[in-house]
């Protein structure tokens, strides 16, 4: 049976190895800390809108062995941290964060990477808990050999998690798709800085219309938007305990005052390409350094109200 070795115990980290655990499979987290100390004590705790259930799973004291398949659920802003415990550099390296760099990350001292989108609502109120506002299915995870095609362990890990509760295909144009998400996530600082609402705004639009214009000069295929709300509309986010998800996982960093976020990974992706050839990326750029403030300084999620004026 494949272990799955799950690194980092936030939301996605425990959705996925605390349904897969639930199905049957041979779960073990690697986490540090008041992290670590949670797993060991109270196990993996999962809320859905209609049950709640808490799973035991193994928690290593060192590096994942041989054969484990390694599940990399950190921010992107910790992936190469957390990295540096994989001492077998001959595993199997599953990323599962928003944007495209932690693949190329990991690439550089892993010859097995694969790519996963993941597209759940999800919410961490503490390590070793998640809140998962959909079901059924609880979210999609669609896996793929970086930078692209499909192998047999796709298939057995898109099978696995079918069964533990996820819409789950395997993309052989694993980096397309996640492209595409990204001009979704690049609206996270966003949301994250000024509220929900702000997502779907003019300014929004013109954070994404800077993403498409470095797509185009750097030749990126992409999933169209629409394309992508296709595949994750089976995805239905529901209330618990008649309460909605409050935001995003920017918005979640913002709020548990965790000191850091990913813009970097996200809209810092947008203005490393606009650099390379020569696109000018305001509005991704002031996103970053104020995302990062906001972070550093311990504002509220939503306290920017004038988030046009403050990028400048």
């Amino acid at each position: 049976m494949t272990r799955y070795v799950v690194i980092g115990a936030g939301a996605v980290g425990c959705a996925i190895g605390g349904l897969l655990a639930r199905a049957g499979a041979h779960v073990a987290f690697v986490a540090r800390g008041a992290g670590c100390e949670a797993l060991r004590r109270d196990g993996v705790h999962v809320v859905t809108p209609q049950t709640s259930f808490v799973v035991r799973v193994d928690v290593l004291d060192g590096a994942p062995a041989p054969g484990d398949v390694v599940l990399l659920c950190v921010q992107s802003q910790h992936s190469a941290e957390a990295l540096a415990v994989v001492r077998e550099r001959g595993l199997a390296v599953v990323c599962m964060q928003n944007g495209v760099a932690t693949e190329r990350i990991a690439a550089q001292s892993f010859a097995r990477v694969y790519g996963a989108m993941v597209w759940s609502p999800l919410a961490s109120p503490q390590r070793g808990c998640v809140r998962i506002y959909s079901e059924p299915p609880h979210g999609v995870v669609d896996v793929g050999c970086y930078p692209a095609g499909v192998d047999p362990l796709v298939e057995t890990v898109t099978r696995d998690l079918r069964a533990a509760g996820f819409d789950a295909r395997p993309d052989p144009q694993i980096l397309r798709t996640k492209y595409g998400k990204l001009l979704v996530s690049v609206g996270n600082a966003v949301e994250a800085l000024a509220g929900p609402k702000a997502r779907g705004s003019p300014l929004s639009d013109r954070v994404i219309a800077e993403a498409l214009r470095c797509f185009a000069a750097a030749g990126i295929d992409y999933l169209p938007l629409e394309e992508l709300l296709a595949r994750v509309q089976s995805v239905k986010s529901l209330p618990i305990d008649g309460l909605h998800r409050s935001g995003g996982s920017m918005w979640q960093s913002l709020d548990r005052g965790a000191g850091s976020v990913e813009s970097a990974f996200l809209n810092g992706e947008i203005v490393a390409l606009g650099e390379r050839h020569g696109i000018p990326t305001p509005l991704n750029r002031g996103l970053v350094t104020l995302s990062e403030r906001a972070a550093r300084e311990g504002w509220s999620p939503g306290s920017v109200a004038d988030l046009e004026r403050s990028l400048g």
